[in-house]
């Protein structure tokens, strides 16, 4: 049976995702919007599988190293593998090449919101400091590692597409 006073956070929820994804007529603003969008959820998705199927295995492989070698790797290897389908996507996105690195935008966005979140419901700035560094430290990572990986393919594809572009053979007229 369907609400017939939906709640005021429903409603605010419902009017912010309106106001970034639809017009006023009720149409999509932008498919890239939306796919990047759902692809940053995705690639949630991916890094959230990397970290809790690796955590426990470099656990307990580095227990014998010193601390700050196994946070290192519990941020970074994670963060890494769970890079490589995310990056992947550059690679088959031929139409929109820019879509990962929308979506690294995305990521980064949401990261920012999470982080807002968190200071203002935490009590106190030491522990803050504290739950930041353990929980936020490799999604972090991840989203600079993938973030950069993605920036820099997009940047040698808009590059070889501009010399593919520069080296057809046009009739006079159409060059400027």
């Amino acid at each position: 049976m369907a609400q017939k006073n939906p709640s005021n956070f429903s409603r605010k929820v419902d009017g912010w995702a309106r106001a970034i994804f639809l017009t006023k007529e009720g149409k999509p603003k932008s498919a890239t919007l939306l796919y990047s969008f759902a692809l940053a959820l995705f690639f949630i998705v991916l890094y959230v599988a990397a970290f809790s199927l690796l955590i426990q295995p470099i656990e307990t492989a580095l227990k014998d190293t010193p601390v700050w070698t196994r946070n290192a790797a519990e941020i970074l290897i994670p963060g890494l593998v769970g890079s490589i389908p995310c990056v992947g996507f550059s690679f088959v996105s031929k139409k929109r090449p820019e879509m990962v690195v929308q979506a690294y935008a995305w990521l980064g966005a949401i990261f920012l919101i999470v982080l807002l979140i968190m200071v203002i419901f935490s009590g106190s700035l030491g522990a803050f400091g504290l739950m930041v560094f353990t929980l936020m430290a490799p999604f972090f990572a991840a989203i600079v590692i993938g973030g950069l990986a993605s920036l820099l393919i997009y940047r040698k594809k808009m590059k070889t597409l501009a010399e593919e572009e520069k080296e057809k053979n046009r009739p006079s007229y159409y060059k400027t």
